[in-house]
């Protein structure tokens, strides 16, 4: 029988037959490892996409948030500006105010010297008068 089915066949031996068929499934396995391995990167490469665009988010918002901090820094640092700036205007206008007062009391004290002085001026008159 085994003799009939290899001439029928043409086959000299089974052992060709063998062959092809262990080609063939060589052929369908390394088709399915492939297939395999382009799902395989294809996801790894899916993964690290989104990991990629996770950090850059990420990235961004920490940009977002230190751009945001140096505008705060930026606004507290005009607001001691200005802080400084007017307590200096003051410190200059409490300046001038001083040396108001100051001539103003140097005024008071020499016209209430004056009138010190008149005043013992009179009453020494009045003791002349007085007396005579």
């Amino acid at each position: 029988m085994k003799k009939l089915i290899i001439k029928l066949f043409g086959l000299n031996d089974i052992s060709d037959l063998l062959v092809k068929a262990k080609k063939r499934q060589k052929e369908v396995d390394d088709k399915y490892l492939k297939e395999i391995i382009q799902e395989t990167k294809d996801s790894l490469n899916r993964e690290n996409h989104l990991e990629l665009q996770e950090r850059d988010s990420t990235i961004a918002m920490l940009e977002q948030h230190i751009k945001l901090y140096k505008d705060r820094e930026k606004g507290m640092e005009k607001r001691e500006f200005l802080a400084r700036k007017q307590a200096k205007e003051n410190s200059f206008v409490m300046r001038h105010a001083s040396d108001y007062m100051k001539d103003f009391v140097e005024s008071v004290s020499a016209t209430y010297g004056k009138m010190d002085k008149l005043k013992d001026t009179i009453e020494k008159q009045k003791q002349v008068i007085e007396n005579k």
